[in-house]
């Protein structure tokens, strides 16, 4: 039987302090094994974010009664953004404005490393309702699909119905959490915002969180 308590505390961790401001997790697991004996062992968990705020807003639109899809991009030229001040100690700048691709490649960012992106974006359509979701495409490569990688897969998160507000921005703030595998772990994903009518898509930015813990 096995039990675990998390402790979450400042960096400096066995006095070695953390410039970049990320955080240590101490993790004791206790185990209740032969005889009874209890046996204390130490995992250390590093958890860093980035911050990504885009300074010109509006992208290309949607365009059509039928809708269709549209690649997010973020300059990430904006006030709000933190960029890689709090990043993972060996992780570097993760977001790419020139290729609008999440590049793990040569990043830093290793097989078994944990992230949660939230997107926040606005969406003005033309007419209601609207149906719509926001597609990660992950590649073999840095630079999305405007890399040297190939398309390995996608994840769709379904975002709610629009049903109201024709012509009126419609705000989105959404989380996608996934472990990094080792065929990501090289490569890259892009955000494809994707509506089954046309409109005016504003990108405010993207917060990402690196979660990692090391025995």
């Amino acid at each position: 039987m096995k039990f675990v308590k998390t402790e979450v505390l400042p960096v400096g961790i066995k006095g070695t302090p953390d410039p970049t401001g990320s955080f240590h997790v101490r993790v004791p697991a206790y185990f209740n094994t032969i005889n009874d004996k209890v046996v204390d062992e130490y995992s250390i968990s590093k958890i860093g974010w980035q911050d990504f705020a885009d300074s010109n807003g509006t992208i290309p639109t949607i365009s059509g009664v039928a809708g269709g899809e549209v690649l997010l991009t973020n300059d990430a030229l904006g006030s709000a953004a933190g960029g890689v001040d709090y990043t993972i100690p060996g992780v570097s700048t993760l977001w790419n404005s020139l290729s609008s691709s999440v590049d793990l490649n040569g990043s830093g960012v290793q097989a078994g490393d944990f992230l949660t992106i939230r997107a926040d974006f606005s969406f003005t359509p033309n007419v209601i309702p609207v149906q719509s979701s926001l597609f990660f495409k992950f590649y073999s490569d840095a630079g999305g699909a405007r890399g040297p990688g190939v398309f390995i897969f996608d994840l769709e998160n379904q975002l709610p119905e629009l049903n109201r507000g024709a012509g009126s921005p419609q705000r989105f703030i959404t989380d996608v959490s996934f472990f990094v595998g080792p065929g990501v772990e090289n490569g890259s994903f892009e955000m494809i915002y994707s509506a089954s009518t046309g409109g005016t898509v504003d990108v405010a930015g993207w917060f990402i969180k690196l979660f990692r813990t090391e025995a």
